[in-house]
């Protein structure tokens, strides 16, 4: 596998590697995030960006919790980046 790769490529790779849910920063682009039946790019919220520092973190704490709350994946996905939203503004 190159790195040089398709993020999409990238996370069902690491799935495949056993990793149950991988999720691929994209940086100003979003993230990928997969598991065994699905992967998909969330786009970052519009946002006018007070400080943008933990917001990365915000996103994984965002995303665990939705798991922890039995949401499947897209449902934390999304979640996730309301929680990153609010962390930036």
């Amino acid at each position: 596998m190159s790195f040089q790769s398709n993020p999409v490529d990238v996370a069902r790779w690491l799935v495949d590697q056993g990793v149950g849910t991988a999720l691929v920063t994209l940086g100003a682009d979003g993230r990928v995030v997969a598991q065994a039946r699905q992967a998909f790019c969330i786009q970052p919220p519009k946002v006018r960006v007070i400080d943008g520092y933990g917001a990365s973190a915000a996103f994984s704490a965002g995303i665990i919790y939705g798991f922890r709350t039995g949401r499947p994946l897209e449902s934390s996905a999304r979640f996730a980046r309301a929680y990153a939203r609010l962390n930036a503004r």
